[in-house]
């Protein structure tokens, strides 16, 4: 798409810049950096600074959080469809759902038919150590379920030294992607040698954070802008 909108530029003779800059909230936070390693990759665009919401970088320790949870995890049925959709698309996984879960739970996830539609909360816990078997929180807590963290891990994208700036931005109150994800990006990233920076938005939850992140990411580019 990118590649289509500088090319539609160039033919109507309308003038740029050539600076781009990428932005995305929650599940687009993640795919922003994900495009940042390829375009950085690549070498082909003139990438200027990333700017990711609240997306789920950190895949293991995200995973590991859960699981270790005591308390309801109100969010509980979005990640039961990040697990289907793992265990559906990597050959290395597609277990039976007894696997992951206890029963009655098990059966009842087995039934279901389309996990693209909203999983009602008759069908699960949302305690994890009552959800989960203790075989699956054992071997992801304890690094011996190789095949599921190797999956984790190619999901990842939190740890690499990046050529441009990042600016993480994540509200303290998010109960669906934990700002753990910016935070031990934010730390790896610093190791590495890489700028990149966190900004905590005042927000009571995933959602609500949205705005005031596109509205921080517009005000940043525009001061960028008429510095120059």
């Amino acid at each position: 798409m990118i590649k289509a909108a500088k090319s539609h530029l160039e033919n109507e003779k309308i003038a740029t810049n050539d600076s781009l800059f990428i932005a995305g909230y929650s599940e687009g936070g993640f795919a922003t950096i994900a495009l940042q390693q390829l375009l950085e990759a690549k070498d082909e665009l003139n990438l200027i600074q990333s700017y990711a919401g609240a997306g789920a970088y950190n895949k293991t320790a995200f995973t590991k959080m859960i699981l270790e949870s005591k308390s309801e995890q109100a969010h509980m049925g979005y990640y039961l469809w990040v697990l289907y959709t793992y265990n559906t698309l990597y050959a290395s996984l597609q277990r039976p759902w007894k696997e992951y879960v206890n029963d009655p739970y098990a059966s009842s996830l087995e039934a279901v038919n389309d996990f693209n539609a909203p999983l009602h909360d008759s069908l699960y816990t949302k305690v994890p150590e009552e959800l989960f078997t203790s075989k699956f929180i054992q071997g992801i807590n304890n690094d011996t379920d190789t095949a599921f963290l190797s999956v984790l891990e190619d999901n990842n994208v939190y740890d690499w030294k990046p050529k441009n700036p990042i600016a993480l931005f994540h509200s303290k109150n998010d109960s669906l992607v934990d700002i753990i994800n910016s935070e031990t990006m934010l730390k790896a990233i610093e190791n590495q040698g890489g700028k990149i920076s966190l900004t905590l938005i005042d927000a009571e939850n995933h959602r609500a954070a949205a705005i005031p992140f596109y509205l921080a990411v517009l005000h940043h580019i525009m001061e960028q802008h008429n510095q120059k």
